[in-house]
């Protein structure tokens, strides 16, 4: 179903770029060993976002490829793509988690890290097309979440709510930061204290 996802589970290292012949991690090769996680259930995704049909193409797909809720897990040579966060409610809409994070949702307090991990063609309604830490602006009941980026690659993710109705509670097309929510990248700490978009 299109609430199909990935759950992480607590205290597990995902590891993408094995061929299957390996004995160990350091022989793997991402590169060449690409290890896909998709939210394209049906596998009928145009890709040309111009094409007749895109959005029709992608409404079937998963809301989230994959979710962090309350865990801490690490994403190690993975490629994430085919996420289309867009809720069922009716518009206009209040704030709704299916808004949010095609390729990745971290929620309540999550500690996530990604390395060499390529998100990809991922979109959502409201925020993060690509990740969304938390699932609003103000959220009393989130302590927020953490996300640590090392040498990874966003690209061709997006937001899709129509421009006319972009309010501060709406952005982000690769990285959506919402409700006191840190991002360290490389060397680079990115703490926050309202939504906020990369």
């Amino acid at each position: 179903t299109i609430f199909s996802t990935f759950n992480l589970p607590n205290n597990v290292t995902l590891y993408g770029g094995f061929s299957g012949n390996e004995t160990s991690v350091s022989q793997r090769n991402v590169l060449f060993n690409i290890t896909t996680l998709s939210g394209d259930l049906l596998n009928n995704d145009l890709t040309d976002p111009l094409a007749p049909g895109y959005d029709a193409s992608h409404a079937d797909n998963s809301r989230h490829v994959l979710t962090a809720n309350g865990v801490t897990a690490t994403l190690d040579g993975l490629y994430v793509t085919g996420g289309y966060a867009f809720s069922l409610l009716p518009l206009p809409r209040p704030a709704d988690s299916n808004d949010v994070g095609g390729g990745l949702i971290v929620t309540n307090g999550a500690k996530i890290t990604l390395n060499l991990c390529v998100f990809y063609e991922n979109s959502a309604y409201r925020n993060g097309g690509a990740v969304c830490l938390g699932t609003k602006a103000v959220d009393p009941t989130d302590p927020g979440s953490s996300l640590f980026v090392t040498n990874c690659l966003f690209t061709g993710n997006n937001q899709i709510q129509p421009w006319l109705q972009i309010t501060q509670d709406f952005g982000g097309g690769g990285i959506a930061i919402m409700n006191n929510g840190y991002v360290q990248r490389d060397a680079f700490d990115i703490p926050v204290q309202i939504s906020t978009s990369i």
